[in-house]
Order: structure tokens, then C-alpha cells, then sequence
């Protein structure tokens, strides 16, 4: 669940108490679930004390035009650390004690005709804004045969596991 944050939700009581409840719901940082609270406002870590603790997604500082593109990066990389099975990064840990995960892998591929400079393109967002490792078909795999028993991917995957 996103909870955005704003001035309105944190002066509003009974929204602070059903973001505690929610918050100590999906609190366990390996669980299947997660609540990720987006301050956008620098008030947002007042909502509740409990959810104090959370590790907001900081869009506050953000210009207006660049908070949606942060929001959503941000939240798509949540999901995967939650797919893959790893562990949320908890706001009450010391940082620099913190267990750190890899960063999620993205494998970008395209079809032979038209896809490369859209696929280029969103290659380029991800590795400058997201905690991504990305890399595209073209640039990182040798080519290799595919027949009808094996494929270029099954080789790709002997080759980067």
C-alpha cells in the first residue's frame, strides 16, 4: 500500500491512527506485504509516532515536476525488492549497519525492428534514476544460436548466473 503523505493527512488524526494500524500490519521487513509511506510534505514523519519509524519515500525537497517520475521509480523498486523476496530496509536501523541488498537486475530486450531506441531510451531513465542494474539484449549478450531445442536466453543464462 502508498500512503502519500501530505500536510492535509497529518493534521487529520483518525488518517494517522489508520496508517499506525496499517503500518503495524505490514511492518515484518520480510513479510509478504508493505506499506510504503511517500512524504510530500517535510511535516509527513509527525502522521503518527509509530509510523515515524517508517523509511519514507522522500519526494518532499522534489521540485513538483519531478516528484511523480521519483514516486513511481521508488515505488517500482519497493515492489521488487518485495518479489524477489528481500527484505525492507527498516527507518529505525542504523544505516550504516545495514545489511545492503544487491540492487535488482532488469533485462531489457526488443523486437529486431523498432524497439531499440524506445528500449535505449528507457535504458538511459533507468540507470540514471533508479537503483537499478540494467542492461539491454543487444549491448550485453553475445549472439548465439537458436534452434528449435535451446535458446538464445538459456545461453544468455549460463553465461551471467
Amino acid at each position: 500500500m502508498v500512503v502519500l503523505v501530505s500536510d492535509e493527512i497529518v493534521v487529520d488524526d483518525p488518517w494517522g491512527e489508520y496508517v499506525a494500524e496499517l503500518w503495524e500490519q505490514t511492518r515484518d521487513p520480510v513479510g509478504p506485504h508493505r506499506l510504503l509511506p511517500v512524504a510530500l510534505s517535510e511535516h509527513a514523519f509527525n502522521l503518527h509516532a509509530e509510523v515515524g519509524a517508517a523509511n519514507f519515500i522522500r519526494a518532499a525537497s522534489l521540485p513538483t515536476e519531478e516528484r511523480n517520475g521519483f514516486i513511481a521509480d521508488s515505488v517500482v523498486h519497493e515492489l521488487c525488492q518485495l518479489l524477489l523476496n528481500r527484505p525492507r530496509v527498516d527507518g529505525e536501523a542504523d544505516p550504516s549497519k545495514a545489511e545492503r541488498t544487491p540492487a535488482v537486475n532488469v533485462f531489457l530486450s526488443h523486437a529486431s525492428v523498432g524497439g531499440r531506441g524506445l528500449v535505449e531510451g528507457f535504458h538511459q531513465h533507468l540507470v540514471a534514476s533508479c537503483p537499478l542494474n540494467a542492461f539491454i539484449d543487444v549491448r550485453t549478450l553475445r549472439p548465439a544460436k537458436i534452434s528449435p531445442y535451446g535458446s538464445a536466453t538459456e545461453s544468455a543464462n549460463r553465461r551471467y548466473s
